[in-house]
């Protein structure tokens, strides 16, 4: 798979980041609880939280310790480079996450 846009929506507790597809789907990382999880919905163009479908999770896998929920990009791409191919998706600037 490769992203055609990607973006933080929160840096800590847990580490998020989410983005489209090529295809049209929506994919998203989630680390909290020392488990990083990757996500794809079902359907292009539908985000998960509109969509009547759970996103698929394509994997999981724990990460850290239990209570760990922070993380860079650097280790997003370390755990899911090879499902998901980040290194050209456009950075897309949405609102500051605090």
């Amino acid at each position: 798979m490769k992203a055609k846009t990607i973006e933080q929506d929160c840096y800590g507790c847990p580490s998020s980041w989410s983005g489209e597809l090529e295809d049209g789907r929506h994919w998203r990382v989630r680390y909290r609880w020392g488990v990083m999880r990757l996500t794809v919905d079902a359907n292009p163009n539908t985000m998960s939280v509109f969509s009547q479908t759970a996103p698929e999770v394509l994997e999981e896998v724990e990460y850290g310790d239990e209570f760990d929920g922070m993380c860079g990009l650097d280790e997003v791409i370390e755990t899911f480079g090879h499902l998901i191919d980040l290194g050209s998706a456009e950075w897309k600037r949405g609102e500051e996450v605090s």
